[in-house]
């Protein structure tokens, strides 16, 4: 990976009324590369950068990064630019510090190269926004909610995944580039979690996601593992002495049948911005 780091400015940045191709995303919002009043630029990449070919056309490409910063009292930059020769798409509303963009390969035989904007939010939330530069315009390939990952060149990327329901989680996860260039991630049964956690209230788990005898119930102060989720409804619960059952999910941490959130069953959980 190819890291490109700077500060300060080049020159200026093209002011709102610039005519500059706009390439049209449909989540991002998109104008003219250029603070308006209620923005200020906190710090930005070089703007006249030239770096290696990205699109295989055997030309080099200009990049421009900059990163936008709400005007006082807030601290945090609320959007970032991001362009490839005349080619321009402006993130809004990130509330996120995108701090540098870097050249990346997905797959090494097809002689493009892609683009990652690195930052970091509130807590632990980080992002990685990629894109690439096809027939001169810039294509948004997706945001992982995540700053480290590995690109082994054959077309995947591996990163860790934020699970979605119980609490706040993470599994490894495999994408690849669909043939709009759109990240495709590879769906699994269940992924691991392998959390320790301590009973606060008792709790049945029952055999199977299609058996819903009870397997096993859990008593106040019982130590158990949950070792995996499908990420959507059900948790695996694993006992030191290799008994098992599952429990599920609604509305992110409601323990279905219990009328309990998660945090009122199991001590343990963690719950990050």
């Amino acid at each position: 990976m190819t890291l490109i780091r700077y500060t300060g400015f080049a020159q200026p940045l093209p002011q709102p009324d610039s005519t500059v191709p706009i390439t049209t995303i449909s989540w991002l919002k998109v104008q003219a590369v250029a603070p308006d009043s209620t923005l200020r630029i906190s710090h930005s990449l070089h703007t006249s950068l030239t770096i290696e070919d990205l699109n295989g056309d055997g030309t080099a490409d200009t990049v421009c990064f900059a990163s936008y910063r709400l005007t006082p009292p807030y601290d945090l930059p609320s959007a970032y630019a991001l362009s490839i020769n005349s080619s321009v798409v402006v993130l809004d509303g990130v509330e996120c510090h995108a701090d540098s963009v870097a050249v990346v390969d997905f797959d090494s035989s097809d002689f493009r190269k892609e683009l990652v904007v690195i930052g970091h939010c509130t807590s632990d939330h980080e992002l990685s926004d990629f894109f690439c530069y096809l027939s001169d315009t810039l294509i948004h390939i997706g945001i992982l909610d995540a700053r480290s990952f590995t690109l082994p060149g054959n077309g995947q990327l591996h990163a860790r995944r934020r699970g979605s329901i119980l609490h706040s989680w993470w599994y490894p996860a495999v994408y690849t580039l669909d043939s709009a260039h759109r990240f495709s991630f590879h769906e699994q049964d269940l992924y691991p979690m392998n959390d320790e956690v301590r009973l606060l209230r008792s709790l049945s788990l029952q055999t199977s996601l299609a058996d819903t005898t009870t397997a096993l119930v859990l008593k106040v102060g019982d130590v158990v593992t949950i070792s995996a989720s499908d990420d959507r409804r059900w948790c695996l619960v694993k006992t030191s002495d290799g008994r098992s059952g599952w429990f599920a999910v609604d509305n992110y941490s409601e323990i279905v049948g219990t009328g309990h959130a998660a945090f009122e069953v199991f001590d343990g959980l963690r719950y990050l911005d």
